[in-house]
């Protein structure tokens, strides 16, 4: 018989109090019997009511005040750090705007009972219309094909990197590798989770189907630092900002896992496209 499992979700939010809202009311419609589960959110000084709505209509999440300047890897790195001093069996990782299937703890539970030493992943819609591929947002990707995002079937298949949407990171993995790296402010924190995990010979695998949905926020190219409605120094206070792509970032990320001339060309690479969008 299948045992049942002690789990942690965590999550960071900050003045998304609707979006906040029908992520948890999605997440606690998601009732298994072999998942016990405690919900852990960073309410990263939110001033539009959020941490009212929480306590008004899900008492039991646990809310953990953030500073206003975290954002999403701080704001998950605080809800991790606070729930890993319970004894869990494993962490998910869930975006506040990432809405649950009603089975999708179901599919997550089984999948950990096939591969309970791997790190899972769970792959999004990016709407409601349809179950295809093309319409797929987040979920785990590909090292060799740039980064491609990994298409579900019937059986597990393997990613090597992987948005932090919905993510199942078991206490095993957790014990080995640790929280995310707080280096990072929002992005590049679950890309390096993955690398880190590939490095210490960990795997990653896509669950089987679609879990949820999590509208794609924007592309490769559309980052505002690329935009020619701003002017170059504007564009390169965005490029520094939180929400772009910070330099110093992409180089600490970079130089864990590639050569000190590799990571000194994406930092120049990133002024670069500042200035003439090499993309």
């Amino acid at each position: 018989m299948n045992k049942k499992i002690k789990l942690a979700v965590i999550l960071t939010c900050y003045n998304r109090r609707l979006k906040t809202q029908k992520c948890l009311a999605s997440l606690f419609k998601n009732t298994f019997t072999k998942i016990k589960y405690d919900v852990f959110l960073v309410d990263d000084n939110s001033t539009d009511g959020t941490s009212e709505m929480i306590k008004n209509n899900f008492p039991l999440v646990n809310v953990i005040k953030g500073t206003g300047n975290l954002f999403w890897n701080r704001g998950m790195h605080l809800a991790w750090e606070s729930a890993s001093i319970n004894d869990y069996d494993s962490y998910l990782w869930l975006n506040d705007d990432t809405y649950l299937k009603n089975n999708a703890l179901k599919s997550i539970y089984y999948a950990h009972m096939e591969k309970p030493n791997s790190i899972l992943v769970g792959t999004l819609l990016n709407d409601t219309i349809n179950n295809k591929s093309k319409n797929i947002s987040y979920g785990g990707r590909l090292l060799k094909s740039r980064y491609n995002i990994v298409i579900p079937d019937k059986n597990f298949t393997r990613c090597d990197i992987f948005n932090g949407n919905c993510v199942l990171v078991p206490r095993s993995v957790f014990l080995k590798l640790g929280n995310l790296d707080y280096y990072f402010r929002h992005s590049y924190g679950d890309f390096e989770y993955g690398l880190r995990a590939l490095k210490n010979n960990i795997k990653s695998y896509v669950i089987k189907g679609y879990l949820g949905y999590c509208k794609k926020d924007y592309g490769e190219g559309d980052y505002t630092f690329l935009s020619n409605k701003y002017s170059i120094a504007k564009r390169f206070k965005l490029l520094y900002s939180p929400l772009g792509k910070n330099p110093f970032e992409a180089f600490h990320i970079s130089i864990k896992y590639n050569s000190i001339i590799y990571s000194i060309l994406v930092f120049i690479k990133l002024h670069l496209n500042v200035i003439f969008r090499l993309k």
